[in-house]
């Protein structure tokens, strides 16, 4: 192993050897790349497989320390669970810290594609679970992930954008070329940023008769995340397409469901059980629980709407619960609200506060 400096941590169940961030700047250079800030984006892959629960196999392509697969192996308890880095560097250190945890996983020292396409000897022929959380953006990795869990029944693709300057629209340009879609630049961006990420894993299963269909999404800080189950068949892939369109002059976008409801109340529900999830964690899926149950896309946003007094959000919602709206705070903006309620509506019920 390259001479790094290293020191000791713990990451929900696994303890874990790491770079000092000290010595290290946190970015691609880095010699073996961990982030703290990605806890909870790794808390939540956790609670998804415990949740759905029938996962023999995950991979994690771009594994870094290792971090996520082991604690997929402690907490979410897959049988097999393979961790692969194309860094020699990065392989020395998974195999530090699956000993470290006493944890027996299938380590690798390939190349994504490689990996994906069973270029060594492994047991299983497709995944149940691919995660591919990159440096930057996934596009390139999408169609040998998408490929890899097609012949395992219900296989799950996971998919982390960290490019958001251009899926939000600071460069549409950008977007546009790795993406195939218009962005928005506005207090909407970050949903429509999620919903042309979504539409693009979905465009590349279509092309093999693959249906996507989202189980789980969210933005956080400087990324956003998705989770999409597979079905063969090429109708069930022309349904998913038919649900693809554009919003307010972007796209085009996923405009169907982002989250099953089921699953998002089990996960809430794993996070009272299990005492490693952090309270990051438990407080976003407990918007997003609330969030889920009123399936529109967009939202309005008070800090947009140019108020001489922003009123308290919660006196909106429940202003809008009575009179017989749905309404709930979203993940997307702190001064956000999704409702079914029209703009008109909506005004209106601001119009009361004044």
């Amino acid at each position: 192993m390259t001479r790094v400096k290293f020191i000791d941590i713990t990451e929900g169940a696994v303890k874990l050897k790491v770079p000092d961030p000290k010595l290290y700047k946190l970015d691609s250079k880095a010699p073996v790349f961990y982030n703290p800030a990605m806890t909870l984006n790794r808390d939540l892959s956790v609670l998804l497989l415990k949740a759905v629960g029938n996962v023999e196999s995950a991979v994690d392509l771009l594994a870094a320390t290792g971090v996520r697969g082991l604690r997929i192996k402690k907490e979410a308890g897959v049988e097999r669970v393979y961790i692969n880095d194309a860094s020699s560097t990065a392989f020395a250190l998974m195999k530090q810290n699956a000993k470290l945890n006493k944890l027996k996983v299938i380590i690798s020292n390939l190349r994504a594609h490689e990996l994906l396409a069973g270029r060594h000897k492994r047991k299983d022929k497709k995944f149940g679970y691919v995660d591919i959380d990159p440096f930057g953006t996934p596009v390139p990795f999408l169609d040998a992930g998408v490929k890899a869990i097609v012949e395992n029944r219900g296989g799950i693709i996971a998919v982390t954008a960290t490019d958001t300057s251009a899926l939000c629209g600071t460069y549409p340009d950008a977007c546009l070329r790795k993406y195939g879609a218009k962005p928005l630049y506005n207090y909407l961006m970050n949903e429509a940023g999620l919903r042309i990420l979504i539409k693009k894993v979905q465009e590349v299963g279509a092309q093999y008769d693959i249906a996507l269909t989202p189980l789980f999404a969210h933005t956080t800080r400087h990324y956003m995340r998705c989770y999409l189950r597979a079905e063969r068949g090429a109708d069930k892939a022309d349904k998913i397409l038919q649900q693809i369109g554009c919003f307010q002059g972007a796209g085009p976008m996923w405009l169907g469901k982002l989250w099953d409801e089921q699953l998002v109340e089990k996960m809430f529900r794993l996070t009272f059980k299990m005492k490693h999830i952090s309270a990051e964690t438990k407080s976003l899926l407990h918007t997003i629980l609330l969030e889920s149950k009123i399936p529109i896309v967009g939202f309005y946003d008070l800090a947009a709407m140019h108020l001489k007094q922003v009123p308290r959000l919660q006196s909106v919602i429940e202003n809008l619960w009575s009179t017989g709206f749905k309404a709930a705070r979203t993940h997307f903006s702190r001064t956000g609200i999704k409702t079914d309620a029209t703009e008109k509506e909506f005004e209106k019920i601001i119009k009361k506060f004044y």
